[in-house]
């Protein structure tokens, strides 16, 4: 009984936290001292309304940045490395090459 009736309060909390906002899109709002992030939950295919502090929020915003910038140094890297001539080598490319 205990475990259902916490079910039913968060999912309480959850109904009216997403009354704070409008349409089904990614969408943060402050209030007070506090982040309100309204974001899809890929595992149970619901939005959800997550609370952050000012400090949670800010280390939430540079690790999807940082992510961000990682993502753009793979492609520069990829444009780099992976050039349209590259040949993988083969066996027989190699004992041609080395004479062996």
């Amino acid at each position: 009984m205990k475990g259902q009736a916490k079910k039913l309060k968060r999912l309480a909390r959850q109904l009216e936290l997403l009354k704070n906002f409008e349409g089904d899109f990614y969408q943060e709002k402050k209030v007070g001292n506090e982040w309100l992030i309204k974001m899809w939950n890929g595992g149970t295919q619901k939005w959800q309304v997550a609370v952050f502090s000012d400090v949670a929020y800010k280390k939430y915003k540079a690790f999807g940045n940082a992510k961000k910038e990682e993502e753009e140094l793979d492609e520069k890297f990829k444009e780099k490395v992976f050039d349209e001539t590259f040949e993988r080598p083969t066996l027989e490319s190699i004992a041609q090459k080395y004479g062996k």
